[in-house]
């Protein structure tokens, strides 16, 4: 039994009878959910909740009782899905730490050099082409608004607007070629607030709700994808705690709340059936091609189930170690029997006890599994994210994801987790109170975990951000400075102490810690950006900054943010001389601010008003109070007659900047334009209210009042406008450097 078991490791690729009827090749839809528990699914026994369309597709087709994620993350199980090798080969073993390359053949891939139309939709940050993800795909949509106050980690957006650009895209798809769409769903991911229609009736269980609203999306897709023409393929990449073991979310132990996925394949030629040998998602990619009769790649993990004997089913979660010293959770599935193989290893019946509660005493079986596990031969990961090659890490957004790690020592056995779960619990509580704003309960859970774990840096690096939040400074910069004594050479803790540091208007301290941090993280372009933008703010340290920038930019050409930086800083003096920078710092994902308005003032001066109004536009979109874009924008759309636009532009930015005298004509002059003279009453009172000399307003309201039937008070207002105008006329003469 355990030869057999040592075989499995190396994975078989023999498919099973081929299923696909004679005749042309089905639509294949993967839809991948996002942190969906397999019993909390309809067709996996659960009753409490409302999936009647993932329920049926997964009952008229074959579900896969034991599916089990390899790790509790999406960017590493979403990899092994594509393509069918395990996350600790590709070395991709927490989000983050790497990304799928161009030598590393994926599902959409093969899909298109088999002549299918590919598409992909997806509605988190960490499913992105920033990742990979989107290889091999004809068309991938991927953008994603960032709110202001998350980190990028945190970048979502609902379901349904994913779903509707893959529908738009299918209605104009070839009908005569083959398709294959993948749709992901962030929906059921921490924190769970499923939409407004949807409060109402689940705000006692919010995660099932999100689940709700996610089977609404698969009937609308359902109605686009004929399920009897199409291939469904439904899988989740890991499940959610939701208090189980004491874990809130995912991602810190691999008991089977958090691996144990649903994933079930439903359409022509596959026979309705349930498979009750353990599973892994690797094993997606070669029992898919399997179906469609394609021979899948060589050198994979996975294997074409069923068809093939079970093989063992590795998982593995190294943040217990990486993040608080403790021993990791490495387990494999065998058989009816699990090992989660820490400092005193825990052995569980899963056929007897699904929920592992009880844990099995069993020598012979723990040390046969462990043998199982050594046969895997994946080496041990590093702590230090800057072990990892650069190339593989450029994506890294520095301060989105630049936690403490571990200092202390990690040699001989390390302490089993089973003995802090109330700390790692509390230290997952710290985690919810800072998402709900609540910084004061943070702050009493960190205070806490930091002096009892003062090697897990993370602790104080967190609680000096929920001192920062409340006001606390110096208490901040203290509890900081404190923990870079114990590791001074740590650059996520300079990067930490060097945003204290930079919202206490202590830019230069900030940037030299942020340089040094740039140093030791090379792959982190936020780092040196930020060391510009602090050395920008120093008092007399704008060319110090421009240097800095331009030394950066020699070995990075790429870092778009600091080339933007520098591109303004040039173009507020010279503005043709900055044109080439802007135009590097305008292609980030988010472009500093003023890069777009300047280089659309550089076109502008080109007479390329079109590309202008696009560019005015951007910096609008990201920085929405910003007036001159606003006002540049409104004189674009008003030499192109485009008084609806104007309309919009104004009104958009009046929110902002309610008495702006440009404004308040342009949304009035607008109005009045469009024969709404109502509204432009409004505006033009407005504009009397803060700007009652100004001749342009004066002019307006005469023409406004002869609309409304008011004559004489418009001949009068007119009069009053003319008296202004030579006023304003005179007071220039006196001073001609008055704008």
């Amino acid at each position: 039994m355990l030869l057999l078991s040592l075989l499995g490791c190396f994975g078989s690729s023999t498919p099973p009878e081929s299923e696909v009827p004679n005749g042309p090749r089905p639509d294949i839809v993967l839809v991948t959910l996002d942190t969906t528990r397999a019993d909390r699914l309809g067709c996996y026994g659960y009753e409490k909740g409302d999936t009647p369309v993932l329920d049926t597709l997964c009952n008229s087709g074959r579900r896969y009782a034991r599916a089990y994620s390899p790790i509790p993350l999406t960017i590493p199980s979403h990899a092994a899905m594509f393509t069918g090798i395990e996350p600790a080969r590709l070395g991709i073993r927490d989000n983050g730490d790497g990304k799928l390359e161009d030598d590393q053949l994926t599902l959409a891939e093969i899909l298109k050099s088999e002549g299918y139309q590919t598409a992909g939709a997806v509605t988190a940050f960490v499913t992105t082409r920033t990742w990979g993800f989107d290889q091999g795909f004809d068309v991938f949509f991927d953008t994603i608004e960032r709110r202001q106050k998350d980190s990028i980690w945190q970048a979502e957006r609902r379901g349904g607007e994913a779903l509707d650009e893959l529908l738009e895209w299918a209605e104009e798809r070839d009908p005569t070629i083959p398709s294959f769409s993948w749709l992901h769903l962030y929906d059921p991911h921490f924190p769970y607030a499923p939409p407004d229609a949807y409060w109402e009736d689940w705000k006692e269980r919010p995660y099932d709700g999100e689940l709700a609203y996610v089977d609404d999306l698969m009937e609308r897709l359902t109605a686009e994808f004929d399920p009897a023409k199409t291939l469904y393929v439904v899988v989740s990449d890991h499940g959610e705690g939701l208090g189980d073991h004491q874990e809130l979310t995912h991602g810190l132990y691999v008991y089977d709340s958090t691996q144990h996925v649903p994933f079930f394949i439903s359409g022509p030629g596959v026979k309705q059936e349930v498979v009750s040998e353990p599973v892994g998602l690797a094993d997606l990619l070669p029992t898919v091609l399997s179906i469609l009769e394609i021979d899948p790649p060589a050198g994979i993990d996975g294997q074409v189930m069923p068809g093939n004997p079970a093989r063992p089913i590795y998982m593995e979660s190294w943040a217990l170690m990486r993040r608080f010293g403790f021993s990791p959770h490495v387990a494999v599935v065998d058989g009816a029997h699990k090992l989660i193989n820490t400092t005193r290893p825990e052995l569980y019946n899963l056929t007897q006890d699904p929920g592992e509660v009880a844990m099995v005493d069993d020598a012979s079986k723990i040390a046969e599994l462990q043998a199982v596990l050594s046969s895997f031969k994946y080496e041990r990961p590093g702590t230090d994210r800057a072990a990892q090659d650069p190339a593989t890490a450029m994506q890294l957004q520095a301060l989105g994801y630049v936690d403490g790690s571990f200092v202390g020592d990690l040699d001989g056995e390390l302490p089993d987790a089973k003995d802090y779960l109330e700390d790692i619990l509390n230290s997952q509580k710290a985690d919810h109170a800072v998402r709900d704003g609540n910084f004061e309960r943070a702050e009493a859970l960190l205070r806490v975990l930091a002096e009892r774990f003062p090697d897990a840096l993370e602790f104080s690096n967190r609680l000096a951000a929920a001192l920062s939040r409340q006001g606390k400074s110096a208490e901040a910069s203290a509890t900081l400075l404190a923990a870079a004594e114990r590791a001074p050479d740590d650059p996520s803790l300079m990067a930490a102490l060097g945003v204290h540091y930079a919202r206490s208007g202590q830019y230069a301290e900030a940037s030299g810690l942020f340089r040094r941090a740039a140093d030791a993280m090379p792959w982190a372009p936020g780092l040196r950006a930020m060391a510009v933008a602090s050395q920008l703010s120093v008092a007399g340290g704008q060319d110090e900054a421009v240097r800095l920038g331009l030394v950066y930019l020699q070995d990075f050409p790429r870092d778009y943010a600091v080339a933007g930086l520098v591109g303004v800083a040039f173009a507020k003096a010279q503005l043709a001389e900055a044109r080439d920078l802007l135009e590097v710092g305008i292609r980030a994902e988010r472009p500093e601010a003023e890069v777009a308005f300047y280089l659309g003032l550089a076109e502008l001066g080109d007479g390329k008003k079109k590309r202008a109004r696009q560019l005015f536009r951007k910096e609008l979109e990201h920085y929405p109070r910003h007036l001159k874009s606003a006002v540049s924008l409104i004189r674009i759309e008003g030499e192109f007659k485009r008084n609806e636009a104007v309309l919009e532009a104004a009104s958009a930015a009046l929110v902002h900047h309610p008495s702006d005298l440009n404004l308040l004509l342009a949304k009035a002059q607008a109005s009045f334009n469009l024969k709404d003279f109502s509204s432009s009453r409004l505006a033009v009172d407005l504009a009397l209210l803060h700007h009652a000399s100004s001749s342009d307003v004066l002019l307006l309201d005469a023409n406004l009042l002869s609309k409304e039937g008011k004559p004489e008070e418009g001949k009068k207002r007119y009069e009053e406008a003319q008296a202004a105008r030579r006023l304003e006329q005179e007071r220039k003469a006196q001073s001609p450097d008055r704008p």
